[in-house]
C-alpha cells in the first residue's frame, strides 16, 4: 500500500479532528468576546457623573505623580 493513499477511515478521523479544533477555536473566541461585552456593559451602567468623578480622581493622582517627580 503506497503512503500517498489515504484510507476513508483515516480521512474521517482527520476531518473530525480538524472540525473539533475549529469548534474549540470558535468557542474560545466566543468566550473572549463575551468577557469583553460584560466589561462594556458594566462600563455603560456607570452614570456620567460617576465617570466625571473617576476622571477627577485619576487626574488628581496624575497631578501628584507629576509634582513628585519634579
Amino acid at each position: 500500500m503506497p503512503l500517498t493513499r489515504v484510507t476513508a477511515q483515516t480521512r474521517s478521523v482527520l476531518l473530525t479532528f480538524i472540525l473539533a479544533a475549529a469548534l474549540a477555536y470558535l468557542y474560545y473566541i466566543d468566550c473572549n468576546l463575551r468577557k469583553g461585552w460584560e466589561r462594556t456593559k458594566i462600563g455603560r451602567k456607570m452614570s456620567l457623573t460617576d465617570l466625571r468623578n473617576e476622571r477627577g480622581i485619576l487626574e488628581a493622582r496624575v497631578g501628584k505623580l507629576q509634582t513628585s517627580h519634579r
